[in-house]
């Protein structure tokens, strides 16, 4: 699953022809932001897995994840000149696929006391 959402956001990336140049330090990072509430209070009281992000060179958000407890996966792909201008796209998975993903990523992250860290660092990717 981790693996799907890694390669849908490099694929929105690669759609609008944005490069490594325009990211945060130069590079593709997946950041899991669960520091603010934690895996288990956004699945509990949002009904959604904290946000997954692409940052861009500016350290603003560019590409922004949720996966809700349904199963859809929507992200928001805001626009490098205006952070307020965004599009939203969506994708769907099963239900029991966003719950397995709730657990791994409560066992890899909170669980472990890490927090706003990127898959890589997280070792799940």
């Amino acid at each position: 699953m981790i693996q799907k959402i890694v390669n849908w956001m490099k694929q929105e990336l690669d759609k609008r022809n944005i490069k490594e140049n325009s990211l945060y330090n130069n590079e593709f990072k997946v950041y899991y932001y669960n520091g603010n509430d934690g895996t288990d209070f956004d699945w509990a009281c949002n009904g959604r897995l904290c946000e997954f992000f692409v940052f861009s060179y500016t350290e603003y958000g560019l590409l922004k994840l949720f996966i809700t407890k349904e199963g859809v996966m929507e992200m928001y792909i805001y626009d490098l000149k205006e952070p307020n201008k965004y599009e939203i796209v969506t994708k769907i998975i099963s239900a029991s696929s966003a719950y397995k993903l709730k657990l791994l990523m409560k066992k890899k992250a909170d669980n472990l006391g890490l927090y706003d860290k990127t898959l890589q660092e997280l070792g799940i990717c």
